[in-house]
């Protein structure tokens, strides 16, 4: 049966959900039986056969257990130093969908980085919404998901004059992404993100979060 969520999303990159119950299944133990067996046979020690899988397993990292809590920790890696936590991000995305999303990404942070060097007494960044924001929403379908948060941008003026900086914050903006639940976790498959440069209406309203031109 489809779920279907709506209201609050996880806020923090610390929240742990309980991770989705599955049957217990046979073939893993009737493998691991067989390839002892097949070692033994031929006196090849279990741990050369077991190291290299453990170590693939760390190296690609887990899913997550909310794909909320996804998208969450996807946004977190958007935040300063972002280009050191290019690797945290991968983990969070479906396999064949990383080059793509990642340089999704990359193109991202650069916007953000040209409105910083144009201005070098700005500093701007991403930051979560409104908590709770009534429009953030969850719809799960079985193994895939929809999953909006808003996020608005943060702009600190820096000014010596006064030995410290004037903030303004943008209208909050949806980040909205699909997911998909794998062996362990879920994972992020593609992200509609709202535009960085943008346009200011008359009734305050933007179509992104900087004026760069």
């Amino acid at each position: 049966m489809d779920r279907v969520l709506t209201g609050d999303v996880l806020r923090g990159p610390d929240v742990v959900l309980p991770k989705p119950t599955k049957r217990r299944r046979r073939w893993p133990w009737i493998i691991a039986i067989i390839a002892t067996a097949v070692a033994c046979c031929l006196a090849v020690p279990v741990a050369v056969i077991a190291v290299p899988l453990i170590r693939d397993t760390i190296a690609a990292g887990h899913g997550s257990n909310a794909p909320q809590e996804a998208l969450l920790k996807f946004m977190y890696t958007m935040q300063p130093p972002a280009d050191a936590k290019r690797g945290q991000a991968e983990p969070l995305i479906v396999r064949n969908h990383r080059t793509e999303l990642l340089q999704q990404r990359a193109d991202y942070l650069g916007a953000i980085d040209a409105t910083n060097h144009a201005h070098p007494d700005l500093a701007a960044k991403l930051a979560l919404g409104d908590d709770p924001n009534p429009q953030d929403a969850v719809t799960i379908h079985g193994d895939d998901a929809t999953v909006t948060q808003y996020w608005r941008a943060e702009f600190d003026f820096a000014q010596p004059q006064i030995g410290g900086a004037l903030g303004y914050t943008s209208q909050s903006l949806p980040w909205t992404a699909t997911a998909h639940h794998d062996r362990d976790g879920w994972r992020l498959v593609t992200i509609t993100m709202p535009p960085w440069c943008g346009t200011l209406h008359d009734d305050g309203t933007t179509t992104g979060y900087a004026k760069c031109d």
